[in-house]
């Protein structure tokens, strides 16, 4: 999972509609997104990895699995894939934006 995500509040109204659709999906595919916490109903557009300058971990290695994980869940549902997706990796004071 990413370390911050920005996303989109819903109206009432279009919560209800999402619901509704998810009568559609099996019990564990209920979700807008990749996962099945409480941000599951949240359409995100653009989530943050974020590391110390020196990690032994790319940002971007995490954040790539993360969007990997992402245009799957649109794959298999049938969703648009060609929508951009927007990532940001935050290393030390280095902040570089990725669109896939």
């Amino acid at each position: 999972m990413v370390d911050w995500t920005l996303g989109l509040t819903l109206t009432e109204q279009e919560q209800n509609m999402i619901h509704s659709a998810y009568a559609l999906f099996p019990e564990n595919g209920r979700s807008l997104n990749q996962v099945l916490s409480f941000v599951k109903d949240i359409p995100l557009i653009c989530d943050f990895e974020i590391k110390r300058e020196h990690s032994s971990i790319p940002p971007e290695f995490q954040l790539g699995v993360w969007m990997g994980a992402s245009y799957l869940k649109r794959k298999l549902h049938g969703w648009d894939t060609k929508i951009p997706m927007l990532g940001v990796c935050v290393c030390g004071s280095t902040w570089l934006l990725y669109i896939s």
